[in-house]
């Protein structure tokens, strides 16, 4: 009972990562700094974030026989909404982030990312090269912070109603955050990748990711807040 409590802990957990909403907010800040060293960071900080809330509530619903008020789902769902509304506009406003995207000569590796050279023609070569520019670790945390509140984390939260025993329920929290976060990461890799090699085949690409990752958030911050905003309202 205890492995199979633990299994699927982790099961769900790995697929609670790609929840639209998730993928949305980690994904704006992988297109504002695409560096693959820094990829996982995100998704871990963002896991972290989620998991530290999602066990907090978790555990005094376990231990202090806690009940959420009926508006507290849409209620944090709405959170969530705002939270990607402005990742949205701030991605859209602001494409470039705080760094630049710049063409210069060089011969050396760099972004930890290894590139082609023709060897009929050695020496210095010119290609888009990011500068300046600091992966927003803090905001990926608070984000999975208020993501860890929203409704969809209920998933975790409705099957401890059938754990028994509060030690199976608590370590079941645990072993859902951590698979959470593990998602995440893998996810975040996935994605940085994808820019990775946008980036180095078009001058344009970081613009253009960062926009449509940007367009993507604000429209689904929109829709949840049309479809939860009005349940928070009306609950309360």
């Amino acid at each position: 009972m205890f492995l199979s409590v633990l299994g699927l802990g982790l099961l769900l957990g790995l697929r609670h990562a790609a929840d639209p909403d998730h993928v949305a907010a980690v994904s704006t800040f992988i297109a504002s700094a695409p560096r693959q060293s820094r990829a996982w960071r995100l998704g871990a900080t963002w896991g972290a974030g989620h998991a530290l809330t999602l066990c907090a509530v978790g555990s005094a619903i376990i231990i202090l026989r806690l009940r959420l008020p009926p508006y507290w789902a849409p209620a944090a769902e709405s959170a969530v909404g705002l939270v990607l509304v402005a990742l949205g506009l701030g991605s859209l406003v602001r494409p470039g982030g705080r760094g630049s995207l710049l063409a210069h000569d060089h011969s050396h590796r760099h972004q930890d990312i290894a590139h082609g050279h023709d060897p009929l023609t050695p020496g210095p070569h010119s290609h888009p090269h990011l500068h300046g520019i600091q992966p927003p670790f803090k905001r990926s945390f608070l984000v999975g912070l208020i993501h860890g509140l929203s409704g969809s984390a209920a998933v975790a939260l409705a099957v401890l109603a059938l754990i028994p025993g509060r030690m199976e329920a608590l370590f079941y929290l645990v072993v859902f955050g951590l698979g959470t976060m593990t998602g995440m990461v893998g996810l975040s890799l996935l994605m940085e990748r994808a820019a990775g090699w946008a980036l180095k085949r078009w001058a344009g690409a970081y613009a253009s990711l960062s926009r449509a990752t940007g367009a993507a958030s604000l429209i689904l911050g929109l829709a949840i807040l049309a479809a939860e905003g009005p349940k928070a309202l009306r609950l309360r």
